[in-house]
């Protein structure tokens, strides 16, 4: 069976940070070089996760209480909570299905005297034109934030908008070129910069250990989500009745389980985690994501016009994931998985609540998104002759004689 989302590491690069865990070498060297990869010493912040450059990102910038973020409606949950332990007020932004973006004027509707921050999410590995909102925004003190979290393409790829005044990028479990961990920010405002950097040095460290034993168990997920390891899992847990996405959802997360979210996210990233986010970005395999994004594309043609596909006329898509809508997806689903798919759905995102009045934003598109959102295999992994039958078997499910499509 073709899985939907295996680690995207080498083996030899976990053994790499295994090493690295007993022979650390020095953290403000591997900042450095970081630094020099991505966009310079003074404009890169590297973190933890983009979990913590945002936390760390509001704190620096010490809005006032009740200050509102309009965020994109469709967003991860701990960005809504990092928002609200910050003392302010998130504000939902609706989307476009075919570009994924927000509309001009849908921003426009939402803004108030109390907006000092708009946090655009490029969702799915779709590239989000924020060229559009840029003339709404002007001449009005507002920070514009891009969590591309998904969009990585390389270091010479999409960095963020140049007006934007940071641009967050996540090498987390299940991201592009993962080193299991780590953030890199593009932040414009060099003393915004060092005011998060001051921040962020009153955290304690990583702790070696604790990634060490994190490696471990991405060896080991990696080599679950193989082709032919898949499939008999999958078997078994059908035999025994055992629904494993919810597991297999929580095992990529990377801050999973109980505990006080900013407990866990205000770490400053360890020297081996470090270290290895250095190796993966300059062997950042370029061939590897262009065959995915190949892939994705081929599907896409395919599908066109048949099966709706949020963000098919985005600016650009590196299908991180492949995303699809349909009514009933549950059914779909399991077609797909006994064909030989690993398709599913994703219950990671969430609609981002209207806030209170006066100030309502709007979420109805995100919605309608979320309620259908499934996704289907397309890693680089994947011959051309099985996306092909992937895309017969998908139109195979969905039509129904006399009916239209969902």
């Amino acid at each position: 069976m073709w899985f939907r989302l295996r680690p995207d590491i080498r083996y030899a690069d976990i053994g790499y940070g295994l090493v690295r865990c007993l022979l650390p070498g020095r953290r403000e060297r591997a900042l450095a070089e970081l630094a020099r990869l991505w966009t310079g010493p003074e404009h890169t912040f590297a973190c933890l996760s983009v979990r913590t450059g945002f936390s760390v990102l509001l704190e620096a910038l010490a809005l006032p209480a009740g200050s509102e973020v309009v965020m994109t409606g469709l967003n991860i949950p701990d960005m809504i909570e990092i928002v609200r332990r910050h003392g302010l007020t998130p504000v939902p932004l609706d989307i476009s299905l075919a570009t994924l973006a927000p509309r001009p004027e849908d921003l426009e509707r939402v803004l108030t005297p109390r907006t000092k921050v708009v946090l655009i999410a490029h969702l799915f590995g779709a590239i989000i034109d924020v060229e559009p909102l840029l003339p709404v925004l002007q001449g009005r003190q507002i920070r514009l934030l891009e969590d591309c979290a998904p969009a990585f393409a390389g270091c010479h790829g999409y960095q963020g908008h140049p007006q934007s005044d940071a641009a967050m990028f996540s090498f987390g479990p299940i991201k592009s070129c993962t080193a299991l961990g780590g953030a890199l920010l593009r932040v414009r405002d060099p003393e915004l910069r060092q005011r998060m950097a001051a921040i962020e040095r009153g955290f304690p460290v990583q702790e070696r250990r604790a990634f060490f034993f994190r490696l471990g168990k991405y060896a080991g997920l990696k080599l679950a989500t193989s082709k032919p390891v898949w499939g008999g899992i999958v078997k078994f847990c059908q035999w025994r009745g055992i629904a494993y996405d919810e597991k297999i959802n929580a095992a990529g997360r990377g801050f999973a389980g109980a505990g006080d979210l900013l407990a866990k996210i205000r770490r400053r990233p360890s020297a081996p985690l470090l270290w290895l986010l250095r190796r993966r970005l300059r062997r950042f395999d370029g061939l590897a994501f262009e065959r995915r994004r190949r892939n994705g594309a081929q599907l896409a043609n395919l599908l066109a016009g048949k099966v709706p596909l949020p963000g098919a006329a985005a600016l650009g898509f590196s299908f991180w994931v492949f995303p699809l809508l349909h009514s009933q997806r549950g059914g779909l689903i399991e077609a797909l998985r006994a064909s030989g798919f690993d398709a599913a759905r994703h219950d990671s995102l969430h609609v981002v609540p209207l806030a209170p009045p006066p100030v309502t934003g709007g979420n109805q598109q995100a919605q309608q998104i979320r309620e259908q959102l499934m996704f289907v295999p397309v890693g680089s992994d994947l011959p051309e002759r099985e996306i092909r039958r992937l895309a017969e078997c998908l139109l195979a499910s969905i039509r129904q004689p006399g009916q239209p499509l969902s």
